[in-house]
């Protein structure tokens, strides 16, 4: 057998495995390429609120929701740069604050939905629900593509997918392209041809044109999953730009390190960066100091790239982070998501990427109906006694 058909066996039978995956994730990533607007359209009685200009206090605001539901600790406050929108809280427990992390699977509820203005409570949901209830049904699809549902262990096999994706792209492209001279064959779709030419070539072409953006959808999703695999090796190229230091001690109580309030590291933030909007603040429990993020102008994310870090203990600013002026890692790092997402390119992005997510089914379906139809034409050229195999069975040449 030679080179190429090793190859092609590998290509196609690492396709047909992956099939069932790649259809699913890229269906679901092209849904969350819109996941605000789709869940604004769901639950809009989470996420829509009449402005009336004032904004509620923040430290009120957690000492109302922490009373509410005991064992419970706000860990993170997300806005939306859009007028009239709701204030999300991010919930932790107190044993996890404590040992200082974020824990966003056990608390119920995980998620507390706030209008900004008034400060009454909207609504709540559970991150981690598994159901088809209009509150649930989005976060639901975004863990599934993520994680399939198995949490840790499923970002490894998702990340185990993006690797084994991407070898399959490279081999399919390597296949797919003819000798230099007559490259533009590659692109060419017969569509007048039989059923099994215009798909074949719609598989090539597809692949061809689409592997590149689909090899970086795949790179990103494996680094976001996996980032504990992938950053050493780009710290290896450029380090990344160092976070302010702890300034919790590992025996300190937590209630010693967050003495300065929601609204009063806030403050510090926005007189250090007065004009931007907030996109979110949280409380980084491992090393005793707030993060607030803001929205740039052109932003890459509606998360926020800028961050200042206020010290807990007495609000005192520590330090600021732009990627814009940050190393090749930073950027690197920054990136990955922006880039999976489409968020980085704007709405033109978003839209590319939800049309990417279709390119993995059109793949794996037309490739897995040109493999059937192979071993139909076999099977049957096997029964003939008449006709030799070679005469029936089709071979790569009928279709280059």
């Amino acid at each position: 057998m030679t080179f190429r058909k090793n190859l092609l066996l590998v290509h196609r039978w690492t396709g047909i495995v992956l099939a069932t995956f790649l259809v699913l994730a890229g269906l679901t990533g092209s849904l969350l390429a819109f996941h605000h607007e789709i869940d604004a359209v769901l639950v809009p009685e989470l996420h829509s609120v009449t402005p009336t200009g004032t904004m509620a206090n923040l430290d009120d605001v957690a000492a109302r929701i922490e009373a509410a539901h005991p064992g419970l600790v706000v860990g993170y406050f997300l806005f939306s740069a859009a007028e009239g929108s709701s204030i999300r809280a991010i919930m932790n427990t107190v044993e996890a604050a404590e040992a200082g992390r974020l824990d966003r699977d056990s608390p119920r509820p995980s998620e507390v939905y706030i209008n900004p203005h008034s400060g009454a409570v909207l609504g709540t949901r559970n991150w981690g629900e598994v159901g088809l209830s209009r509150a649930h049904l989005v976060p639901m699809i975004y863990r599934f593509h993520m994680s399939l549902l198995l949490g840790k262990t499923g970002q490894w096999i998702m990340g185990i997918i993006a690797v084994l994706w991407m070898a399959t792209m490279m081999v399919g492209a390597f296949l797919a392209v003819p000798r230099l001279p007559h490259l533009q064959k590659a692109f060419v779709i017969k569509w007048r041809s039989s059923r099994a030419r215009m798909l074949f070539d719609l598989h090539r072409s597809v692949g061809l044109i689409g592997g590149v953006l689909l090899v970086v959808i795949a790179f990103t999703g494996l680094y976001m999953n996996l980032p504990q695999v992938i950053e050493p090796a780009v710290a290896a190229v450029s380090p990344f730009s160092e976070r302010p230091a702890s300034v919790r001690s590992t025996d300190q109580r937590r209630d010693k390190t967050w003495q300065v309030g929601w609204d009063a590291a806030l403050a510090t933030a926005r007189a250090a960066h007065p004009v931007d909007p907030i996109a979110g603040i949280g409380k980084i429990e491992a090393r005793g100091y707030y993060q607030v993020r803001f929205l740039l102008p052109g932003d890459i994310m509606d998360s926020g790239t800028v961050r200042y870090f206020v010290d807990g203990r007495n609000g005192q600013l520590l330090g600021h982070f732009n990627h814009r002026s940050g190393t090749l890692g930073d950027k690197i790092r920054v990136w990955q998501f922006p880039l999976h997402s489409g968020q980085g390119l704007g709405m033109p992005g978003r839209v590319l990427v939800l049309l990417i997510g279709l390119l993995p089914p059109l793949l794996a379906l037309s490739g897995l109906w040109l493999w059937l139809r192979r071993r139909r034409l076999r099977r049957a050229a096997m029964t003939e006694t008449d006709d030799s195999p070679s005469s029936t069975y089709p071979t790569t040449r009928e279709f280059t």
